[in-house]
């Protein structure tokens, strides 16, 4: 078989698009989130209806689309506008595909909150590129939902074995089908780098990539972390490493706990249905 045909991948709104390529440390992020959000009355709603529980919160009424954003926060407006974008290309109607979604919220979430310890990462780059690391997964059950159901299992103990039968069933694996979508999308340049290099082992890289593929890298291998697995333990302890993070089992299992809570509060907001815990 070829390469996985993106034509069979639904677009990603042009706004989304637009909105992912921003770079938050501008001085005109705000505006130009504003301006595009603006324009689009689907987006605009979402925003104004993100800022109510805020406002609930702060007993503060919303007037306007400008006040909401204030509200709730450029990068948090974003981060969710991606998140429901992503969930009407890939609506999680099948028990696969739930999965895969189960997988990215929680490792976005990890992510976005193990970014505070290493210095000079942006939580909120960390979140969104943790959202999309699987896209070519995502891609691949496009394609073909039933071949996907008969591959190895997707999880740190078969990756070999996985990534070698996507690329006899589909011509790629999942990491370079996400590089062509990504591509296609015309995703930032970090997205690209933690698609295609989240499973390397050891991440090499630019300075301003590859600590992002680490980052998402532990996040992901946390997701499989049980205290009666010793190998899901190991890669876990030698993925933080590699971030330049070191962490006992206890605050491991602590985490683990905290982000599981946090993701399913995501998936809620995302509108995605109830997801069984991993």
């Amino acid at each position: 078989m070829g390469h996985i045909p993106l034509s069979r991948v639904p677009a990603l709104p042009a706004s989304i698009s637009e909105l992912i390529r921003l770079a938050p440390d501008t001085p005109s992020y705000y505006d130009r989130v504003l301006e595009i959000c603006e324009v689009d009355p689907g987006m605009a709603s979402e925003v104004i209806r993100l800022s109510h529980s805020v406002a609930v919160a702060t007993r503060v009424r919303v007037s306007s689309m400008r006040q909401a954003l204030i509200l709730v926060g450029p990068k948090a407006a974003v981060n969710h506008l991606v998140g429901g974008a992503m969930v009407r290309v890939f609506v999680p109607q099948s028990p696969m595909v739930r999965e895969l979604w189960e997988r990215s919220v929680w490792t976005a979430v990890a992510a976005s909150r193990l970014a505070a310890a290493v210095d000079g990462l942006d939580a909120d780059c960390a979140h969104t590129t943790g959202l999309l690391h699987d896209l070519g997964l995502f891609a691949m059950a496009c394609a073909d939902q039933e071949a996907c159901g008969e591959l190895p299992p997707h999880d740190g103990a078969n990756l070999r074995a996985r990534l070698k039968r996507e690329r006899e069933v589909f011509g790629e694996d999942h990491t370079a089908a996400g590089v062509r979508l990504s591509t296609a999308w015309a995703l930032p340049p970090v997205f690209r780098f933690v698609i295609r290099h989240h499973h390397d082992d050891p991440i090499e890289g630019p300075d301003e990539m590859a600590p992002y593929a680490r980052l998402v890298a532990l996040a992901d291998a946390m997701f499989e972390l049980r205290e009666d697995d010793a190998s899901s333990a190991s890669r876990v302890t030698a993925r933080a490493r590699g971030a330049g993070l070191e962490f006992s089992m206890d605050e491991l299992a602590c985490m683990r706990e905290e982000f599981a809570e946090e993701s399913a509060a995501e998936i809620e907001r995302l509108g995605l249905p109830p997801l069984s815990g991993p």
